[in-house]
């Protein structure tokens, strides 16, 4: 029998941060205790991007202070065949060439700070402040169907999202305000998937900077998220070996369920095969029949079929401009070696040498430094963004020379 208990695995998966602050009373681990098997939804386990129209508004401006100096946010809006985007253009000094680094999240649900996911999550308007500070100008925006952006943010995968940043791209090249900017993205987990793909697609990038790219496709990929996911929590929960186990049975359907993906391009196919493994597993175990449609629910989706599909090696293969690779040590969601491993070789192979990989010690997904621990406790609560992969990422610009390009 398979029983449900939300409260400790809850369908969207606490981030591994929240493990700082979790607790639990002993109900709550004798309850853990006595579950014998748990189906998580996808969730779970992931980690888990038209041409513009020349014209720009400057609806707002606010300021904000940080280090000193004051960072002036003005918000644009860019108009597209698809509807309009909202962001943020921070304008940086700078005595050599003027850069644009346009900053680039996962398609779904998130707006130009990623401030909707309960605070955890990478911070980019963090981010986009301490860059301005060495000189480099960014645009941040809110991702389609989010806030002030149009559009119908359900139906966001990484391709559609591809095609936003594509022609955020067109906006800055095409105006004549920016027209000696040399543009670039910085794109985060499946957001940068969406960047492989822009860049990939021609000569308007002039540099890209990966934060916890995928490098390789398939089961392996995500299977490291599952297995880290149910380690955190046998951490956090002090029962490792019940984590292990449940790992261990969740994964086989979880492999299953991602064999059909590999063996099948049409969507529509993969649905109904899917659709067919779930309702067997509901005939063998009716008591798991909620949590089991929820797992069919989160699959069948277009961004996830969109994204466990995605072969990463396709994009890295035609990317010609220099690329910065990070990935934190502590990063639970994309495995950093192998990860940076994969990128490398994979540009290297095509011929593309002005690829840096870099793993970032203690660094987390979201860009904060944890303690040197096994548990996943903050280094320092106020810390809005890895100062070590900030500084990585300004030492990086001076080595590039676009001036070149």
């Amino acid at each position: 029998m398979i029983h449900t208990l939300s409260k400790l695995f809850p369908v969207q998966a606490p981030n591994p941060v929240e493990l700082t602050t979790l607790y639990l009373e002993e109900s709550s681990r004798l309850s853990f205790i006595n579950w014998g098997k748990v189906f998580l939804s996808l969730n779970a386990s992931s980690f888990l991007v038209t041409k513009a129209l020349i014209g720009v508004f400057f609806l707002q401006f606010t300021s904000t202070t940080y280090a000193n100096e004051s960072v002036v946010d003005s918000t644009l809006i860019i108009n597209t065949k698809h509807g309009s985007i909202a962001g943020s253009f921070i304008s940086a000094k700078t005595n050599g060439i003027p850069t644009i680094a346009i900053l680039v999240s996962a398609p779904k649900g998130n707006n130009r700070n990623i401030s909707n996911n309960g605070g955890i999550a990478i911070n980019f308007k963090a981010l986009a402040e301490k860059l301005s500070l060495c000189g480099i100008s960014t645009f941040r925006f809110d991702n389609r169907g989010v806030e002030q952006s149009s559009g119908d943010n359900k139906s966001a995968t990484l391709y559609t999202h591809a095609d936003d940043v594509k022609s955020i791209c067109r906006f800055f090249k095409n105006n004549k305000k920016f027209k000696k900017f040399r543009i670039g993205l910085i794109g985060h987990s499946e957001g940068a998937a969406s960047s492989e793909i822009v860049a990939a697609s021609g000569n308007e990038i002039s540099f890209l900077i990966l934060l916890s790219a995928q490098g390789y496709a398939g089961w392996d990929f995500f299977k490291y998220q599952f297995q880290q996911y149910y380690k955190n929590r046998g951490l956090s929960f002090n029962l490792p070996l019940l984590a292990d186990s449940l790992y261990k049975q969740n994964a086989l359907l979880q492999g299953q369920l991602s064999k059909i993906l590999d063996r099948y391009n049409n969507y529509s196919k993969i649905r109904s095969e899917l659709r067919q493994i779930i309702d067997r597993k509901v005939g063998e175990s009716p008591d798991s029949s909620m949590e089991l449609e929820r797992l069919y629910s989160e699959w069948q989706t277009s961004q996830q079929l969109a994204l466990r599909k995605f072969n990463p090696q396709l994009y890295l293969s035609k990317i010609k401009c220099p690329v910065l690779a990070l990935n934190g040590s502590r990063d639970d969601s994309v495995e950093g070696i192998k990860n940076l491993d994969q990128i490398m070789m994979a540009m290297k192979a095509s011929g593309n040498l002005r690829i840096t990989t870099k793993l970032l010690p203690n660094v987390n997904h979201y860009y904060r430094t944890l303690r040197n621990e096994e548990v996943w406790n903050l280094l320092d609560k106020k810390e809005l963004f890895s100062p070590l992969a900030l500084q990585t990422i300004c030492d990086w610009f001076g080595t590039i020379h676009l001036d070149e390009d």
